[in-house]
């Protein structure tokens, strides 16, 4: 995808429907968080990330702020399963472009999954 067509990919779909789901430049915002928006938008066509894509991330980050069943919450927000969403999900830990939008997200779930990888296979080990 060219610049042009990821700047209009990033203005035409909100990388964040959530105010309070703003992306990795969170920490640089106005008072109502729309340049933060813009920013977390802005991110996200530079690496080449889908708003789909970002926005998985960007809830991924701040899901537990919110009430309710994690699993509700990813119905109603992306429209799909929870089992898609975690397909979807990992698939971009092992991609580059989610790296470069938010190393430490990706670095933490990363080490999670490995973890819990581990704890499977060593019970199978000793089952």
């Amino acid at each position: 995808m060219d610049s042009a067509a990821a700047a209009q990919t990033a203005n035409s779909t909100p990388v964040s429907g959530n105010a309070g789901l703003v992306g990795p430049a969170d920490g640089m915002h106005s008072v109502d968080g729309t340049a933060a928006i813009h920013d977390a938008q802005a991110m996200a066509a530079a690496v080449g990330l889908t708003a789909l894509e970002a926005s998985i991330l960007d809830f991924e980050r701040e899901w537990w702020r919110f009430s309710g069943a994690k699993e509700q919450f990813i119905r109603e927000r992306f429209d799909m399963t929870p089992a898609h969403y975690h397909q979807v999900l990992g698939a971009l830990l092992d991609d580059a472009r989610a790296l470069a939008y938010d190393p430490i997200l990706v670095k933490r779930l990363s080490r999670l999954r490995h973890a819990r990888h581990q704890a499977r296979t060593a019970q199978r080990s000793v089952g």
